[in-house]
């Protein structure tokens, strides 16, 4: 029985101001790769459905984890959303599509704004957007109807 171990090493390079003189200290750390890296998604790989969903809207909790039997206070089971590479994309709810239009607010694909065309336009802005292998991660707002809504949501690919 074999393993083998990948050692790197990674020098990281810290700069410090002193009055009018600058001082680079190299360090040099060593790390140890013992798990595989994981393949990230990418927000246009596929539609996402809801997974689970914490929100507040106007002052009002509420909750929605798919596949539970009790504890749901609203239900997202045939709601999703597809963003095109284009920019355009589609969102599913309530037996209805609406297109939308969306765009990156960070160069690191950490924060999305998105215009639902519903009769009135629903502007959304997703931040702290985290990318896994099966899933995404991320913090929601919106103003609807005069409601203001605060979410934390899980998605997973439809």
């Amino acid at each position: 029985m074999t393993s083998c171990t990948k050692e790197t090493t990674i020098i990281e390079k810290d700069t410090i101001v002193e009055k009018d003189t600058v001082i680079v200290k190299d360090t040099i750390v060593r790390v140890d790769t013992v798990a595989p890296v994981k393949v990230k998604v990418k927000l246009t790989d596929c539609s996402w459905k809801i997974d689970e969903i914490r929100s507040v809207q106007s002052n009002t909790n509420y909750y929605y984890k798919r596949g539970a039997s009790s504890g749901n206070t609203f239900n997202f089971d045939n709601e999703y959303i597809k963003f095109n590479i284009d920019k355009t994309g589609e969102y599913f709810a309530d037996g209805y599509t609406y297109s939308l239009t969306w765009d990156y607010l960070a160069s690191d694909s950490s924060q999305v704004r998105y215009t639902v065309a519903y009769p009135k336009p629903l502007i959304v802005t997703w931040e702290r957007i985290k990318y896994y292998k099966d899933y995404i991660t991320y913090s929601e707002y919106y103003t609807k109807e005069g409601m203001n809504t605060l979410s934390t949501v899980k998605r997973i690919p439809k």
